[in-house]
């Protein structure tokens, strides 16, 4: 394990030991297509959504 110390003004009184975590932003990639034939494209959503609510729009 390597020990670090970090100088600067705390944000609260004490310490903390915990996990550290790095959040980062995925890359999204959108794709655009053309729908051949919208009505069974509308039946798939519906159908997706209706599997789960919590989804929904």
């Amino acid at each position: 394990m390597i020990a670090q110390s970090l100088k600067g003004i705390g944000a609260s009184a004490g310490i903390a030991i915990a996990k550290a975590y790095r959040l980062e932003e995925p890359e999204l990639i959108v794709e655009r297509r053309v729908i051949g034939n919208i009505e069974a494209e509308v039946q798939r959503l519906d159908a997706t959504l209706g599997a789960n609510p919590s989804q929904g729009l």
